[in-house]
């Protein structure tokens, strides 16, 4: 294990937890109104700052940002979150395979979109899949499908000629009433990418064919709830390594708990083993007692553990500032337990892969705040975990793949002081 010091360190990713004031919150964060008494002894007793997840000038997507959480560089490994999906829901993905993330959605018939993630689907899912599982839309490709988190699934191409360097349906907005994409090559010259997209547009179409008239579509018309009648692709990704997991320049075991496929994917690809079950959904209502149970459990046959809990992103994507603040007060809970059981030996760590704006819907390209406390870590006399505490911490402003070095405590002393706030 680690050292003698402490056994292991657990990392909270929590997913989305920065954002913006908001004027519902007297023009606070919901991280600033909840109230976190765990969190905040944390803070007191550990270094603060904020830092920039996700490596590039714009908002981060998951699979960016947790890479960048975990240390990796996401311009040096740009691994499609499709093929993270892909690998998070049990698919294999050979040489030449590619994967698209996919949202069930509701289209209208002439393919604008009425929601993008048809009314965040969770019943049904099973019998829409397999109404699709047997589409080829080229008799050279095979497709393989597995369900994800809620509206989420990921789809395989498998055959000769393809390539990743695609651009798919989804518009990315999370408002309706925008037009569905035809997928495209990102080069027109591109003859491996040309088809792959005409493919991937096939296999949409014929699926929307499918799906138009399932029995699991009109009992949810008759409900007065959207119909899962199409697909939106995106994040197109091939089978591309990722080293292991490591700190301070040496590789670590690690175990990552959670429902979101994208991170399971990562961390498979990073060398680390998954858990998951049934109570831990990826939204609001998942088991957080359960999944701190677990890394309790596992806490000394890993040198890391990652908890990622996706809540607060699901709140804010649904423009409910007061709906994250109470998750976060849920997490602290949790973990409030969870430190009283666990004892002084563990290493924490909190960090996020992007804020997400409960004003927008959309996820933030600032800086999050972070923490790291435990054994051998000073405290920096920063007495709340917030967006604006954690400017006077002694982390600073840095970027998030510096992250895990703070957290084992192999960092030089920090380039940027006086971060500013979010």
């Amino acid at each position: 294990m680690i050292g003698k010091r402490f056994h292991a360190a657990v990392l909270l990713i929590l997913d989305g937890i920065g954002d913006h004031p908001n004027p519902t919150l007297g023009n606070r964060t919901p991280l600033q109104v909840a109230r976190t008494p765990a969190m905040d002894d944390l803070a007191r007793r550990g270094r603060n700052g904020l830092a920039r997840p996700g490596g590039g000038a714009g908002a981060p997507n998951t699979a960016a940002g947790t890479l960048s959480v975990l240390g990796y560089d996401p311009d040096r490994y740009p691994i499609g979150r499709g093929s993270m999906e892909a690998r998070g829901a049990g698919l294999t993905m050979a040489p030449g395979d590619v994967a698209f993330r996919c949202n069930w959605a509701s289209v209208s018939d002439d393919w604008r979109i009425v929601d993008c993630r048809a009314g965040r689907i969770d019943t049904g899912r099973e019998e829409l899949l397999e109404a699709i599982r047997t589409l080829r839309p080229d008799p050279d490709v095979a497709v393989d499908l597995a369900l994800c988190t809620g509206h989420r699934l990921a789809l395989v191409l498998r055959g000769p000629g393809l390539s990743d360097r695609v651009l798919g349906s989804d518009p990315r907005q999370v408002g309706s009433q925008e037009m569905r994409l035809t997928p495209r090559p990102i080069s027109p010259q591109d003859p491996a990418a040309r088809r792959t997209a005409q493919v991937i547009d096939r296999f949409e179409r014929m699926a929307a064919e499918r799906l138009r008239g399932h029995p699991v579509n009109e009992w949810r018309r008759r409900r007065g709830l959207p119909p899962a009648n199409a697909l939106l692709s995106r994040g197109a990704g091939t089978n591309r390594p990722l080293p292991q997991v490591s700190a301070c320049g040496k590789p670590l075991s690690g175990l990552e708990i959670g429902a979101d496929r994208t991170v399971a994917g990562l961390c498979l690809l990073a060398g680390m083993r998954v858990l998951s079950d049934a109570s831990m959904t990826g939204t609001i209502d998942t088991d957080l007692d359960a999944k701190f149970a677990l890394a309790l459990k596992y806490s000394h046959d890993f040198d890391l553990i990652v908890l990622h809990i996706k809540g607060c992103d699901i709140s804010a994507h649904d423009r409910r500032a007061v709906q994250k603040a109470q998750f976060i007060e849920r997490i602290d809970v949790a973990l409030g337990c969870f430190l009283d059981r666990a004892g002084e030996a563990l290493r924490i760590g909190i960090a996020s892969d992007h804020g997400t704006s409960s004003i927008t819907g959309d996820h933030l390209a600032g800086p999050v705040p972070v923490l790291a406390a435990g054994p051998g870590i000073p405290a920096d006399g920063v007495t709340a975990f917030d967006e604006v505490s954690a400017t006077r911490g002694d982390l600073g402003m840095s970027e998030m793949t510096g992250f895990m070095a703070t957290l084992f405590a192999c960092d030089p002393v920090p380039a940027t002081a006086g971060a500013a706030a979010l």
